[in-house]
């Protein structure tokens, strides 16, 4: 069995597998990686290093990091977690994406992060908070998630305030925007288009 499958910016990836079940857990792995920047909207691509710490509490230690980076000024990348016995990686929706640093030091990160492999039994990781099931009806989903990520991005909303903003906006937690419904989401992005145009200071917001 194979299926090909387009990420965008990311490439054409074709999966295969004799079972189902791994076919598709490989293909909700990488239709859940955004193709485009959650903070500017550029092209993202995977990236891949083998790091040994030389200074800190982890030198001498060799590291394998997976990071999604995007193709804009500044660069924006975030780290993909991994599980910890090596069987996969997985992306966090809440993930944050920081700025690359001029000349920064691969040394000067901490150790990728982990959680149990116990995506091999169907569940999700532990410390990935999304609902179950992931889309539940009346909710935007994953493909809704990634969307409005982008669309904030494109509105000058810094990745890291997301949640935030959405969580001011509707006044309760958002811990992960699949949750939304579609009145919700356009909420947020009103109040987002407002900051973009300066009739509301982001600031305040946070704050509030």
């Amino acid at each position: 069995m194979r299926l090909e499958l387009d990420l965008g910016s990311i490439g054409r990836l074709v999966v295969e597998g004799d079972d189902p079940r791994e076919l598709i857990r490989q293909t909700t792995f990488w239709r859940e990686l955004p193709t485009t920047c959650p903070v500017c909207a550029a092209p993202v691509s995977p990236q891949h290093r083998k790091v040994t710490a030389t200074s800190g509490a982890n030198a001498g230690k060799t590291f394998d990091f997976y990071r999604l980076v995007c193709a804009g000024e500044p660069r924006h990348e975030t780290t993909l977690g991994q599980y910890q016995d090596g069987s996969g990686l997985f992306y966090r929706h809440n993930s944050e994406w920081t700025t690359q640093r001029e000349g920064q030091q691969d040394d000067e990160l901490d150790a990728p992060r982990q959680a149990p492999a116990q995506h091999q039994q169907g569940a999700r990781p532990a410390n990935r908070r999304q609902p179950e099931p992931e889309h539940q009806p009346g909710t935007i989903g994953g493909a809704g998630a990634s969307d409005l990520h982008t669309r904030l991005g494109k509105l000058r909303i810094p990745g890291k305030l997301h949640l935030v903003l959405a969580s001011r906006t509707l006044k309760r937690d958002v811990e992960y925007f699949g949750t939304l419904t579609p009145k919700e989401r356009d909420l947020v992005l009103d109040l987002a288009h407002q900051i973009e145009h300066g009739r509301i200071d982001i600031g305040q917001v946070i704050a509030s």
